[in-house]
């Protein structure tokens, strides 16, 4: 213990011994004298004293544990490792490769240490990504190391370069095509090679990623597949839709499909467990020339059960085209929902009418950001949470945002009786009336029925003070870090 935490100490324990004295009095004295004004106001002056000391302790120590973390954190991981067996190594080598993209982790990790090489070449994942940027000896190399793993290609090549390039990495990959599990298609001169070397017939092939304008590889072989990533357009002729059991579909600036063939493509999924659609500068839909425009026929609600739901809206997509998406959508019956919405362009009063529109779900989680162009806004007049209150299949929402309202002050807050979690996660724009309101909402007496956990996560716009005063009155329900 220094000097200065001893000097501290010495200052602040006769105030406590004094403290104690004066509670002690207090107790056996009149009432009177106990509610008197001076007594208190010395009594609230002494605390604060001895809180300010004690205050005052707290930051030294903090700076000084602090200093030592800094100094024992490099020597603790460095020994850690040391003890990590080599099992548990390669596992930890597996997991960041898995959340990372090509074959740079398994090449960075494999010239760390001796030991690090080692494990890594003896951990076949590492080395199932190809890619058409790898080096000719490093293609041999990864194929003796990834054993009998399946393969994961990636087919980019610059329309700059030769054409024979794009050839001699498939032909090399070739005799490993009954091991392909993840393909990448870029361009269609890729696709015309494979054809013509005769990859068509991949019986292992679970996903495929494409970027063309068209699905004409829909004729090959593929009796594995299961996932697609559709960008830039979305086939509704593509007749291996009913055994995908995962599809991703993004849109750029326009949808190139009516909503009633997308709508038709969907519920034509019977095998389907997650399904996402991105929007990006979307601001026109391809009309249905059997429809009338201005009028948007939802399918049959909830008809086709998936587990998750994923929606990205964002960059100046306009709510007008969201609308007919979400009522397409609305044929799905998700188990969770996961959507995004960012720097929407809202068109009132279309935005107002997306309310029953929404593609909910049991659990909901909802990320809203808005930048700062003028005039641009992810439903900046349209604050969700009143919206999702009243919807009875919605039983948890998680939402955060940083940047965007979540309640209005003219919306009345009037939730199902079905809603039993709610969690706010840097919704910096939340104003401690608005916590208020939501906090009204838990039911304090009924433990199964009502609202029985609301979760207040680093939400700038509420102090610490007033969420330990929240606490009192509503107990273990509301749980909040800063």
């Amino acid at each position: 213990m220094n000097i200065w935490t001893m000097r501290c100490l010495g200052a602040v324990l006769p105030l406590f011994t004094h403290l104690s004295l004066h509670t002690y009095r207090r107790s056996v004295t009149r009432t009177s004298d106990i509610e008197s004004i001076p007594s208190i106001l010395r009594s609230l002056k002494e605390s604060k004293l001895a809180l300010a000391a004690l205050n005052g302790i707290k930051s030294n120590l903090g700076k000084k544990i602090r200093r030592l973390q800094r100094r024992a954190v490099p020597l603790v991981l460095e020994d850690g490792i040391k003890r990590l067996p080599d099992e548990i190594l390669a596992h930890i080598f597996k997991m960041g490769h898995l959340t990372t993209d090509y074959s740079e982790f398994s090449l960075r990790v494999s010239h760390v240490s001796h030991r690090f090489r080692q494990v890594s070449l003896r951990t076949p994942i590492l080395w199932a990504r190809f890619s058409t940027l790898l080096p000719d000896d490093q293609i041999e190399a990864f194929i003796s190391r990834s054993a009998r793993l399946d393969l994961h290609l990636s087919t980019y090549w610059s329309q700059d370069s030769p054409l024979s390039e794009i050839e001699l990495f498939l032909s090399r990959l070739g005799e490993h095509s009954n091991r392909w599990s993840t393909l990448v298609l870029y361009n269609h001169d890729v696709l015309s090679t494979m054809q013509a070397l005769g990859f068509t017939d991949l019986s292992r092939l679970q996903a495929i990623e494409h970027h063309l304008f068209d699905a004409s590889w829909s004729s090959w072989n593929l009796p594995s597949l299961s996932g697609l990533i559709w960008h830039y357009c979305f086939d509704i002729s593509f007749p291996l839709f009913p055994q995908l059991t995962s599809l991703s579909v993004e849109f750029f600036h326009t949808v190139d499909v009516s909503m009633a063939d997308f709508t038709k493509a969907l519920l034509s999924m019977k095998s389907l467990r997650e399904f996402s659609v991105s929007l990006e500068r979307v601001n026109s839909i391809r009309p249905d020339p059997t429809l009338d425009n201005a009028k948007v026929v939802c399918p049959t609600p909830r008809s086709v059960h998936i587990e998750k739901l994923n929606i990205r809206m964002m960059h100046q997509t306009r709510c007008s085209v969201i609308r007919p998406i979400f009522c397409a959508l609305s044929c799905l019956s998700p188990s969770v929902t996961h959507m995004t919405l960012e720097n929407l362009l809202y068109d009132y009063p279309q935005i107002r009418m997306l309310d029953d529109k929404l593609p909910l779900a049991p659990i909901v989680h909802i990320c809203i950001f808005r930048g700062g162009e003028k005039n641009i806004g992810t439903l900046g007049e349209y604050p969700l949470l009143p919206v999702l209150l009243q919807h009875d299949i919605v039983h948890s929402i998680h939402i955060e945002a940083p940047t965007a309202p979540i309640i209005a002050p003219w919306d009345p807050l009037s939730p199902s009786g079905s809603l039993r979690n709610l969690s706010l996660k840097n919704c910096d724009q939340l104003t401690e009336d608005d916590l208020q309101k939501l906090a009204e909402l838990i039911n304090l007496t009924d433990e199964v029925e009502g609202l029985q956990t609301l979760d207040v996560i680093s939400c700038r716009g509420i102090s610490k003070d007033f969420l330990l005063n929240l606490e009192e009155v509503v107990g273990k329900k509301l749980r909040w870090t800063r």
